[in-house]
């Protein structure tokens, strides 16, 4: 089994070519050798920007309730923002408390602390977002 993560600049058509040559390959190196590709799921990489609104004023609000500069990361997991990003064109962030180390695992948490900083984030991301000051 392959889990391939896609990142925002390839298509999973890309990823699948990848596969299928390297596969090829190694069929070409090993006559006995058999592989069967199957996609059990498919989903396209969604971006949405640094430089959009939305994204810009989660940063401004981090720093303004934490203190410290928002790092923005790209993820490899399958989340519904790539359904508002991609097929409604809505600019979207995945922006939360929680521990990215134990997401999805037994050990999942998430800090108080860190559920009442991430509301803060947000309340102000919206008011600002409506036109509030």
């Amino acid at each position: 089994m392959i889990d391939r993560g896609l990142i925002p600049e390839e298509t999973a058509e890309e990823a699948r070519k990848e596969i299928e040559d390297v596969i090829e390959e190694l069929e070409g190196e090993d006559r006995d050798l058999k592989v069967e590709l199957r996609t059990v799921f498919e989903g396209e990489p969604a971006r949405t920007p640094a430089t959009e609104r939305l994204p810009q004023t989660v940063t401004k609000n981090v720093k303004k309730i934490l203190g410290k500069e928002l790092t923005m990361k790209v993820g490899v997991a399958y989340a519904d923002f790539r359904f508002f990003a991609n097929q409604m064109k809505i600019p979207t962030v995945s922006y939360g408390p929680g521990v990215l180390k134990t997401i999805h695992s037994a050990d999942e948490h998430v800090l108080v602390e860190d559920l009442v900083t991430a509301t803060k984030v947000l309340a102000l991301t919206y008011l600002d977002l409506l036109g509030f000051e």
